[in-house]
């Protein structure tokens, strides 16, 4: 009897029946652009970086950007090349935001508390 019970419950059936553990989603997003997260999580720990909140999308780091006009990180699509896919996800979930101007060339785009705080505590 206690064999076929040890059996039972190492069982894939007895498994299944099992609550799944809750996911959070915004964790669970954020976990499958490792690449991505780790350089956000990177400069925003950086000294320069506790209070920054948006970045530049270019295509390299050949590409020379005029004055802004507050502190901005930079993300490169040669570097991260689904980057402007990953951005499209994380906007679906209201987690960045695209703040670019009319007219300018290069993307800029805001990060919300939400995810800040996620990077920084994870």
């Amino acid at each position: 009897m206690g064999e076929a019970l040890k059996t039972f419950f190492a069982s894939s059936e007895f498994k299944a029946t099992l609550p799944k553990p809750e996911v959070n989603p915004i964790e669970e997003l954020i976990r499958s652009m490792p690449a991505l997260m780790g350089e956000m999580r990177k400069d925003l720990q950086s000294p320069n970086g506790a209070t920054v909140r948006e970045f530049f999308v270019l295509p390299n780091r050949r590409i020379m950007l005029g004055g802004s006009s507050k502190p901005r990180f930079a993300y490169y699509e040669d570097v991260q090349p689904t980057i402007m896919s990953q951005l499209d996800l994380l906007e679906q979930h209201g987690l960045v935001k695209d703040v670019t101007p009319v007219g300018n060339k290069a993307k800029i785009y805001r990060m919300s508390e939400e995810l800040v705080q996620q990077l920084l505590t994870s």
